[in-house]
């Protein structure tokens, strides 16, 4: 489990260093919440739970991240 932890957290951080170079080409706010809509899926795939999920998007993101509702809706 904390390999899974592990790697998610690794590839939320790689997509978000990524989209910083994209953001020249796309609002920063869009391509911040397309990152975050990533993520959460990532971690689907790997059967995260919500709580989970929302935790790992909040420690990545910081202030920027979604709100909890939001995150729920993916």
């Amino acid at each position: 489990m904390y390999e899974c932890t592990y790697v998610c957290m690794y590839v939320c951080t790689y997509i978000h260093t990524y989209a910083a170079r994209v953001a020249l080409l796309f609002s920063a706010k869009m391509t911040e919440r397309l990152m975050q809509r990533y993520c959460i899926k990532f971690c689907q795939k790997l059967g995260d739970s919500q709580v989970e999920t929302i935790r790992k998007i909040q420690r990545v993101f910081g202030n920027d991240a979604m709100d909890i509702t939001q995150i729920k809706e993916y």
